[in-house]
């Protein structure tokens, strides 16, 4: 079970990569 940490840094560089 990955961390909340690395989970949410995943989450919010993938949406980042979206957004750009």
């Amino acid at each position: 079970m990955p961390s909340p940490l690395l989970l949410h840094t995943a989450s919010s560089w993938r949406f980042g990569s979206f957004t750009e």
